[in-house]
Formats: structure tokens, sequence, C-alpha cells
């Protein structure tokens, strides 16, 4: 555990400083969506955490004409309290999800703040077995949410508890695959990322994510209740690259 959370302090400073091309499908009960956005880690000032930010360049196939406003009013604008700045990263991040499912928490690593050294002690840890994945020996580390209120919450900011599991290399504490697990009122979902190491920039990065939201339904001819998929997804992420604020006039996000 703590080869992991060394590993995790060090990670999040480390991936900040990149930027990498996700392609995003997604669908619900016959209707799809296709978004191509850049994925950033990115932490405001003022701002001791880490945020995900998925920066939609275009819908469909359609550009996104708004683009250098959003980055603008986002990062930039002066006198902006810092709750408000990170909610409206959150909601810009979720702006074009499909689906009934509300969420801002499908991005790949949102799982990390659960080992950030304040939300460590919400949850229970523990061994839950080793297997090989990714050509390495990994630990299953599991993880159980048990303090209220917690990290996820509703649309009426009632408790949703995380659970899941990362699988860790044995030898360097490196997360290859993270996987978190949600209930609410009889509905599941859950996210699954996969991680590959990047030769060149020496680390592991995201590389698939998968998101599957069930709900209890009636539909068969009994009158039993079942599992229907009502939402899902999966993100692919490529040509990663160094990005820079220049905090006095602009953002550049190389392409």
């Amino acid at each position: 555990m703590a080869r992991l959370v060394d590993y995790v302090d060090a990670y999040e400073r480390q991936y900040s400083g990149l930027v990498a091309e996700e392609e995003f499908r997604q669908s619900t009960r016959g209707t799809n969506l296709r978004l191509r956005s850049d994925y950033l880690l990115v932490k405001p000032e003022q701002s001791g955490e880490w945020i995900s930010f998925r920066d939609v360049y275009e819908v469909d196939g359609v550009a996104v004409r708004d683009r250098d406003d959003r980055l603008k009013r986002l990062f930039l604008q002066p006198g902006i309290d810092i709750s408000v700045q990170l909610q409206a990263i959150r909601d810009e991040s979720a702006r074009y999800n499909l689906g009934i499912v509300e969420r801002n928490i499908n991005v790949p690593l949102f799982p990390l703040r659960f080992l950030q050294p304040k939300n460590r002690p919400r949850f229970r840890f523990r061994l839950g077995g080793s297997r090989s994945v990714a050509g390495v020996e990994a630990w299953r580390i599991e993880f159980e949410e048990r303090v209220s209120p917690t990290i996820i919450t509703d649309v009426r900011g009632g408790d949703v508890e995380a659970k899941g599991w990362f699988l860790v290399d044995e030898v360097t504490g490196a997360i290859v695959e993270s996987v978190l697990k949600i209930e609410e009122d009889g509905s599941t979902g859950e996210i699954k990322v996969s991680f590959r190491h990047d030769p060149v920039l020496g680390m592991w990065v995201p590389a698939a994510m998968t998101e599957t939201y069930q709900a209890m339904t009636q539909r068969s001819l009994s009158g039993a209740p079942r599992a229907e998929t009502i939402v899902e997804g999966t993100a692919k992420y490529a040509n990663y690259r160094r990005f820079q604020v220049k905090t006095e006039e602009k953002i550049v996000i190389p392409k």
C-alpha cells in the first residue's frame, strides 16, 4: 500500500504536463455518440486538488466552435472562486455525456482521488490476491468507502459509496488497471481503465476506458426484474504530448 501511495503522489505531478487525444463512443437504447477530446489533468491556481478535464472539440464529426472562449473562461478568468472553478471544470467535462445517467466521474484518472492523503482514511483497503496483467505481476488492492458524506453523490446530494480495485505492479507500485463500481437505488455502474507503459514518456498512461450502467427493469414475460444496460461507452487514448499554460495570454495545447 505504501508503494502505491508513493507512486500516485509522484504520478499526478508527472502526468500533469501531458495531454492525450480521447475518442469516446457512447450509446444508449439505440442512440450513439462519438466525442473527440483532449484529456488533461490540471490543478488550477489556489487549488490543492488535481482534477481531470475533458476538452471536447468534436461531436459526431462536427467541430465545437466555442473552444477558445471556454478555455479562457475556465482557466484564465481572474478572481473566480476556486470551488466555482472546480465545479465548472467538472461540468464542462460532462457537458456532452449521453444518456439519462448524470455523471462527471467517467474520466480515467478519477479513482486516483481515493488515494490522496485527505481521502485515504475514508476507505478500507485490503489485498485481494495477485495476477499477471499487461506483462507484469500485479497485486489486486480492493477498496471500499466507509465514510459519509461520500466523494461521489447523486443528483440530490445523497451518498453513493465507491468500491472496486486497483491492479498494482508488485515491483514499482504502478497502477496497470482500475475498476470503480457504484450502486444507487438498485442501479449499478462500472468504470474500468486499462493502462499501458509508454516507453517514450517512461510512465504508465491510460490506454482505454469502458463504462457500463445498468438498471433493474421488468421486461421479462414473467414480470421478474432483470438488469438492463441503459448507457455504455468505450474511450481510447493516444497521441500523448506536453502542453503549456501561459496565464498572461493563452492556453497552448499542441496538436
